[in-house]
């Protein structure tokens, strides 16, 4: 179990608490952390995150993309990647729509990053 996070921001529901999230919708938010946070960026964890910059020079970037993710989360033993696709975006941003896999259960979310490309 985990707070819905939207924006950075922790999302209210109608009783103005905290929105819980489970299963595959907890996976696919920390998904969505990791993979959005530069990887050496967070003081407290400098292996948090995921690092695209090697994304830009590859030929075949889906695939490139799914490894740089799984190297991302390599801690988070429950969840697996299943295809990541690639689609370049401006101002030095790429959106990613990442298959995660948790408990016999398949999602796809979607992660913007920052990859020059």
């Amino acid at each position: 179990m985990d707070t819905l996070i939207i924006n950075g921001d922790h999302c209210e529901g109608e009783n103005h608490l905290p929105v819980t999230i489970f299963s595959i919708d907890e996976a696919c938010q920390r998904v969505r952390l990791t993979l959005s946070a530069v990887k050496g960026s967070f003081w407290y964890d400098r292996d948090f995150g995921a690092d695209f910059s090697s994304l830009a020079l590859a030929e075949e970037r889906n695939k490139t993309a799914r490894l740089l993710c799984q190297e991302a989360l390599v801690n988070q033993k429950e969840i697996s990647l299943g295809n990541v696709y690639v689609q370049p975006m401006s101002g030095g941003r790429a959106r990613l729509n990442v298959e995660v896999k948790f408990n016999g259960q398949t999602k796809i979310t979607e992660v913007i990053v920052y990859a020059d490309l």
